[in-house]
């Protein structure tokens, strides 16, 4: 999947700082990297509120902006956001679709099953793990624990076990970058434009 996003195309963007003349390549690069900036930074604030991470910083980490292809320079104006696409866990919530297990197994489905504080579901807690305990059974399609015994005995759903499994669109990084252009293009051209003359050779 290619995952970059291209915040701002060169041509449109040309033509709003084709008024300050020479310092205008240099203006467009920035703003373009300025949006660029922002919507990385909105997206990683996104993914920390809808998901539940197990490592943050090694996740969020994976939303970047690829040196010498994602900056835009004066002859390049061009930014954009990606994905790593040597960790590209994240890249499927963008589009969303259907996950199915590729070697045949169920994907397994947390209905009752115990987290740590932070919600994430450790190992000693995964299907493999509690499959190897006494009283814990794989039946048709659901990993259940038996409790109590005689009149008092219950039964708990921990898993349920699902050929395929809908991803939901959530990354939203196409939506992130279309609020930044248009919440904060004025404030990041406006900067832009005044460094870029403040910078020129006299």
């Amino acid at each position: 999947m290619d995952t970059r996003l291209t915040v701002l195309g060169s041509d449109e963007a040309k033509a709003m700082f084709a008024e300050i003349g020479k310092q205008a390549p240099f203006a467009l690069a920035l703003t373009l990297n300025g949006l660029a900036n922002g919507t990385q930074q909105e997206t990683k604030r996104e993914v920390r509120e809808r998901f539940t991470l197990r490592r943050p910083d090694f996740v969020l980490n994976t939303i970047y902006r690829k040196p010498g292809e994602d900056v835009a320079t004066k002859s390049k104006p061009e930014a954009g956001v990606r994905i790593d696409d040597r960790r590209d866990f994240l890249a499927k919530f963008e589009a969303g679709g259907v996950k199915q297990n590729t070697d045949g197994h169920r994907i397994a489905i947390p209905v009752d099953v115990r987290r740590n504080k932070n919600e994430i579901i450790t190992t000693a807690n995964r299907p493999k793990a509690l499959l190897a305990k006494p009283r814990i059974a794989l039946v048709g399609n659901i990993i259940r624990q038996a409790i109590g015994r005689g009149r008092a005995a219950t039964t708990r759903v921990l898993y349920m076990l699902k050929p395929s499994v809908k991803i939901p669109d959530r990354l939203s990084m196409r939506e992130n970058a279309e609020k930044v252009l248009s919440n904060d293009f004025d404030r990041i051209a406006g900067d832009a434009i005044d460094r870029a003359l403040n910078t020129a050779r006299k």
